[in-house]
């Protein structure tokens, strides 16, 4: 059980346990990793097209506005998320007091395409429950015998 999954790390270097519980409060990430659970490839085609076409700041900004207005949700949604993480400053996840996200442009020439990393993941999710939730929520879902890591 990993109430503070953010980017995994953890649970990426771990195979000895049979089935994982990854809990955020981030609903985005959450979406994130149950549409690259489910669909990956959707994801991936969507983001693609995201990387290829949309690495300028203006063509930033009007995505963060749409990813904002909620008007995507599932596969596309999760894509955009991955597209405003991996081209925003410093790779920082950020909302407003009205839950927008609102981190700047980065200005990097062509940010990475994580594309084996994903399929890593993907390998691997098969064994996982993703939930977005609290992490007390969370750990009350614990029970004897499992393994709890805590590291908000």
């Amino acid at each position: 059980i990993e109430p503070f999954v953010g980017g995994g790390s953890v649970f990426l270097n771990s195979d000895k346990h049979a089935c994982f519980l990854l809990a955020d409060v981030n609903t985005d990430l959450i979406n994130l990793y149950q549409m690259l659970a489910v669909v990956p490839d959707t994801v991936i085609r969507h983001a693609r097209v995201m990387f290829d076409r949309l690495n300028d700041a203006e063509s930033y900004m009007a995505l963060r506005e749409e990813f904002n207005a909620q008007v995507m949700d599932g596969p596309e949604r999760a894509a955009a998320f991955l597209f405003l993480n991996r081209h925003c400053f410093n790779g920082l996840i950020r909302y407003n007091r009205n839950n927008q996200f609102n981190v700047g442009w980065g200005k990097y020439p062509s940010p990475y395409f994580p594309e084996e990393e994903i399929r890593a993941f993907t390998r691997m999710a098969h064994n996982c429950v993703f939930m977005a939730a609290g992490f007390r929520r969370t750990l009350a879902l614990a029970g004897e015998g499992d393994v709890v890591y805590c590291d908000p």
